[in-house]
């Protein structure tokens, strides 16, 4: 044994092995407490990882989006003879969303006409919007007016390109 007592031999082995461990229990301690947090790029090169990889996670890179503005242009749709009058509308829209319909012309001819489009108007401009499309469903007892009104409504969205 070398001139080494037995006892000493003991001591130093369990110093060394005390060391080792305490060594142990540190590094993996800082290596996992910098790796938590993904800012902390000294303790992933450390670690021997890429900066882009945590834990053998991939780290999602924050992607630059810059933001467009979505340009809001008004067109006017067709004018539509129906028995009773023109029916044309003029829509707004930006982007690709509607977001106003007007009547220009609604059938004039007869107070019993006036009196029609007066009522269905508002809610052929309620079904535009929701429907978001020319796509709507008329309304009873205004078929006439329903009828220039989608089709007035689409040429307009034919030009919107919508």
């Amino acid at each position: 044994m070398l001139g080494l007592s037995p006892k000493g031999s003991i001591m130093k082995r369990n110093q060394f092995f005390a060391l080792g461990t305490l060594a142990g229990i540190a590094g993996t301690t800082f290596l996992t407490a910098g790796a938590s947090t993904a800012g902390n790029m000294g303790a992933l090169s450390a670690s021997g990882q890429k900066p882009t990889q945590v834990g053998g996670q991939q780290l999602v890179t924050p992607v630059k989006v810059k933001p467009t503005i979505a340009k809001t242009r008004t067109v006017t749709g067709k004018s539509i003879w129906v028995n009773f009058g023109y029916v044309q509308v003029k829509v707004t829209a930006k982007g690709k969303r509607i977001v106003e319909v007007k009547t220009i012309k609604s059938p004039d001819g007869a107070q019993y006409s006036v009196m029609i489009a007066q009522q269905s108007i508002p809610l052929l401009r309620k079904q535009a919007l929701t429907a978001q499309s020319a796509n709507i469903q008329g309304v009873s007892g205004a078929s006439y007016t329903s009828y220039g009104f989608e089709k007035s409504l689409q040429s307009a969205l034919n030009k919107l390109g919508i």
